[in-house]
């Protein structure tokens, strides 16, 4: 078993590699110091031996994932291969082929700029948030208006593009059990660390959760429930 950065692609064979990469074991403080070690005092076992018989659940609390050892093989492992010679290696043989079928049929600027066909994103500054893409190729503004002027500026600065989070299944379902045990539940904050807050529609603090949980949230944003719950890849 092993775990895998989504955000990198790295992938970590052993399981004492991921704990040290997530939690910087090397200078913990003390167990239950971090998510994993409370966990650990809670199951009354090191740290390790949780994340082998918990793989899920370590891998949702570190924001990785778990590959299975008869995974097929990605571009991490294979050589020489016809979609390898292609492929972004932080990407995965199957990720690319997903992504190039998902894409045949869809404008080319989607493909430049990451949406598909009818996405909202924002723009850093811009009064005419949000935006979308038409199926013609076309970037229309919150009003409809079309704002091709702007594909260019995109293009040579992405960071001015703000995206939202495209929620996971597992994120998901995570969601629906905050809302079948907090009735009142309306929204979610993050915070640097693995400090979250679950918020009632009134914009007040119900409880404190573990920000591993949501890894698709970054620090210092904030999104309800609904959203997530109607937004899976």
């Amino acid at each position: 078993m092993k775990f895998r950065n989504p955000e990198t692609g790295e992938l970590l064979e052993d399981i004492s590699d991921a704990l040290e990469s997530a939690y910087q074991c090397w200078d913990c403080p003390g167990i239950g110091g971090c998510p994993m070690g409370r966990k650990a005092m809670n199951y009354n076992m090191d740290c390790c031996s949780v994340a082998e018989k918990h793989a899920e659940k370590a891998a949702r609390l570190m924001g990785y994932e778990v590959v299975e050892d008869d995974e097929p093989r990605t571009c991490f492992n294979c050589i020489g291969c016809e979609i390898e010679k292609d492929c972004d290696p932080q990407e995965g043989c199957k990720n690319w082929v997903k992504r190039k079928e998902a894409n045949m049929d869809k404008p080319r600027i989607c493909e430049v700029l990451g949406f598909d066909v009818g996405e909202q994103f924002y723009i850093a500054d811009s009064y005419c948030n949000p935006y979308h893409i038409t199926p013609e190729g076309l970037i229309e503004d919150k009003d409809g208006d079309v704002q091709d002027c702007i594909a260019l500026d995109l293009i040579n600065h992405p960071e001015r593009i703000i995206r939202k989070p495209r929620w996971t299944e597992q994120e998901v379902e995570d969601a629906k059990d905050i809302l079948r045990l907090l009735e009142d539940a309306h929204s979610i904050k993050k915070y640097a660390g693995d400090i979250m807050w679950i918020c009632n529609s009134h914009n007040v603090t119900m409880v404190n959760a573990n920000a591993g949980m949501f890894p698709s949230l970054r620090p210092g944003e904030s999104v309800t429930l609904d959203e997530i719950i109607g937004g899976a890849e």
